[in-house]
């Protein structure tokens, strides 16, 4: 069921002008886009496309991932970006399903 889930492809819905649904029928992630930076909320399965590429066609401005807890459905493409943010309860969880490739973690 997991694979399935991971070769999903990532789908990108304008929901308003500065707020994006992004989902692969199973995980949903937001992105919003702020005047200087970009937020975007959990990182899905990963696997299934370059959540970094899709963020990046939806905005130039620099993206800051926050992770609301560390299930597997939402930090699968947390490895894409260059640092997560998340409360200091879940970093232990991440670092045991993200391994040594995980990214550098500031907590919240």
């Amino acid at each position: 069921m997991l694979e399935m889930m991971n070769n999903q492809p990532l789908k990108a819905e304008k929901i308003r002008e500065d707020t994006y649904r992004i989902e692969d029928n199973f995980v949903r992630c937001l992105l919003f886009i702020g005047t200087e930076r970009a937020l975007l909320v959990d990182a899905g399965f990963g696997g299934n496309g370059s959540l970094k590429q899709l963020v990046g066609s939806l905005t130039d401005k620099p993206v800051q991932l926050v992770i609301t807890h560390a299930d597997p459905d939402h930090i699968g493409a947390a490895v894409e970006f260059d640092t997560v943010y998340m409360h200091k309860d879940e970093v232990a969880r991440y670092i045991g399903a993200a391994g040594e490739k995980g990214p550098a973690i500031r907590t919240l």
